[in-house]
């Protein structure tokens, strides 16, 4: 890890969350749309590779080199599609799937969807 992206207070206002486990929640979301296109590993990679193995969260480093992406992707989107069938109100899948992700709807879930992180090598 290079760059350590402590949440300051201009990341969190409003109850926002650090810019990786952004990105992180983003490509899960958009993982099926990415698999369509037979480009979700690579994307996936890419991100592994060139961001989040440089980054550190509160002096841990990102751990997704064995993480089951598309698994997760195809478990998030079966979770939204449950949660759509009993819900009797008519929002968008990405409004299921950020309260998916932030534990709002089917909370047992939500530790599943958390970003790995191990501690940083000195």
């Amino acid at each position: 890890c290079r760059w350590d992206w402590t949440p300051s207070s201009s990341a969190t206002q409003g109850g926002g969350t650090s810019y990786a486990l952004s990105i992180f929640r983003v490509l899960l979301i958009i993982g099926p749309e990415l698999d369509q296109h037979d480009v979700a590993d690579k994307v996936f990679d890419l991100y592994v590779q060139r961001v989040f193995g440089l980054v550190s969260i509160n002096q841990q480093c990102i751990d997704l080199g064995t993480y089951p992406y598309m698994l997760m992707t195809d478990f998030l989107e079966q979770l939204i599609v449950n949660v759509i069938q009993k819900s009797s109100e008519e929002r968008s899948s990405t409004h299921y799937a950020l309260g998916i992700l932030d534990g709002v709807y089917q909370s047992p879930f939500k530790s599943l969807f958390e970003i790995p992180v191990m501690p940083a090598q000195t």
